[in-house]
């Protein structure tokens, strides 16, 4: 930057400084205007090279406050897009420190603002900024100016996300009414707008939407009732949790929880039992809760559900709930040195008599009863075997049913999963792994009568154990008589 911009830059400067003190904030200035425009000249041509210099500029500008709204919001739509950036930056800067000023020093911003937002010769980029200030500004005296947007096809979208900002209930009647000619994009905001409103008035707008043809409107209308919403909707979220779309039926089970929440903090205990139960054992497939709880597992979903019912006096069994097997007889340990142990076929993989003894590792084993109350069915050998290090177990049960069936069976092992099903070895998953519920999902068949299942779990060191469901093909626990 040569000497000549430089004294031009510092010279405006001292003009802002001269300015402040001749004028006051809230009376503009035409000499301050163009003591502006000269300076944003400059910076357009080669006044950026040397940057505490614009810095410097905008600080004063700031200084000066709500006279000076004006001629920024002017440049806001300026060819150079530093220029736009650096008056933006400036009029943020003069909301953070005017927003919370006396009435005197709003009125002109206020005039500017909402004279910004209508008036099409300013550009969409101005009008824009002048939305968001006119909320951080003025309020809820800004919800009506902001609403006549709500016909503009480039802003109305902008409009309606701030009168949702506002939170002010006047709005709804506004917004509801912008909702019916809206496209698709405009409708989903008009209706999280309502949501951030949280008033009880917007509850017919979104049960109407609830039932939209639009499944992204349904999604969000649903998702919203959850929070705004009262018991009066329970049974319209309830019949939204068979919606054809899954991401609906997310949003139905979502709301629903929300909704027990608040019914339980309502001290509506009954209501939030009935509806905390419902969800409970509706709660079927893991990842579908892991994607609507933000990565929290199904499992843990379904035990935050049930320590909410704890709290409310209420116990439920999560084990029978999820179908994980509690009861099993057990034997070992067996050699796995070197990892050898997966492939070696030891006594059990041959007949499974529960009467044998086998010698092992310098001493005799024979199956044992291990029953867990871990609730999800874990059973710890490291509490049963010795030694803990290099060696195998096997864990047997016994499933009767009253017909055949297609079924799953869901484990987690640490380490290594062997299973057979009737003699049949259907699985085998060599891996060095701590245990996690369903890592392992086998398709299986089940006869009509006894069916015998027999794991097979190598363990190098660390933790050693396994657990394990049957379920149907829908993911409902299978019922059946358990034995050995």
């Amino acid at each position: 930057m040569n000497r000549r911009n430089s004294n031009i830059i510092f010279t405006t400067i001292l003009i802002f400084s001269l300015t402040s003190i001749a004028y006051p904030q809230d009376k503009p200035s035409e000499h301050l205007a163009k003591a502006i425009d000269e300076l944003i000249d400059v910076f357009d041509s080669n006044g950026w090279e040397i940057w505490k210099i614009p810095n410097a500029a905008r600080d004063a500008l700031i200084a000066l406050g709500p006279p000076v709204i004006p001629s920024l919001f002017k440049s806001l739509d300026h060819q150079n897009p530093r220029v736009r950036n650096w008056c933006g930056v400036a009029l943020e800067g003069i909301v953070a420190k005017y927003s919370r000023n006396t009435k005197v020093k709003m009125d002109i911003p206020k005039e500017v603002m909402l004279k910004t937002m209508k008036e099409e010769t300013y550009g969409e980029n101005a009008r824009r900024l002048a939305i968001t200030l006119a909320v951080r500004f003025n309020g809820v005296d800004a919800v009506q100016p902001i609403s006549e947007l709500l016909s503009d096809e480039n802003l109305r979208v902008d409009a309606v996300e701030a009168l949702g900002m506002l939170g002010d209930s006047s709005a709804v009647p506004l917004i509801g009414k912008a909702y019916e000619n809206g496209d698709l994009r405009f409708r989903e905001s008009a209706l999280r707008a309502l949501g951030n409103i949280d008033d009880a008035s917007a509850i017919p707008i979104l049960t109407k939407a609830a039932k939209d043809s639009n499944a992204l409107i349904r999604k969000t209308a649903i998702s919203i009732l959850g929070a705004v919403g009262t018991s009066a909707e329970i049974s319209l979220l309830t019949n939204a949790m068979g919606d054809e779309h899954p991401e609906v039926r997310n949003a139905a089970e979502y709301s629903l929880y929300k909704m027990a929440g608040k019914l339980a903090s309502r001290d509506e205990r009954d209501k939030a039992i009935e509806l905390y139960k419902m969800l409970f054992e509706n709660t079927d497939n893991f990842q579908h809760a892991k994607d609507l709880f933000s990565g929290t597992n199904a499992f843990q979903h379904a035990r935050n559900i049930a320590d909410k019912l704890k709290a409310l006096g209420v116990e439920v069994d999560l084990q029978a709930r999820f179908g994980f097997i509690n009861t099993w007889m057990v034997i070992g340990p067996f050699e796995n040195k070197d990892g050898k142990g997966f492939d070696t076929v030891y006594p059990p993989e041959q007949e499974i008599d529960l009467t044998k003894t086998y010698r092992s590792m310098g001493q005799m084993v024979k199956w044992q009863k291990a029953t867990t109350d871990d609730v999800m069915g874990m059973v710890d050998f490291m509490k049963i075997f010795d030694p803990k290090i290099d060696v195998v177990a096997y864990a047997t049960t016994s499933l009767t049913l009253p017909e055949e069936m297609d079924v799953q069976i869901k484990a987690g092992s640490d380490d290594t999963l062997t299973i057979w099903v009737n003699g049949e070895k259907i699985h085998a998953k060599n891996a060095a792994r701590g245990i996690k519920i369903d890592d392992d999902v086998v398709d299986a068949h089940l006869k009509k009568g006894k069916n015998t299942i027999l794991l097979k779990i190598c363990q190098s060191s660390g933790g050693w154990g396994f657990c394990l469901r049957v379920v149907d093909k829908k993911g409902k626990p299978v019922v059946g008589q358990l034995g050995n």
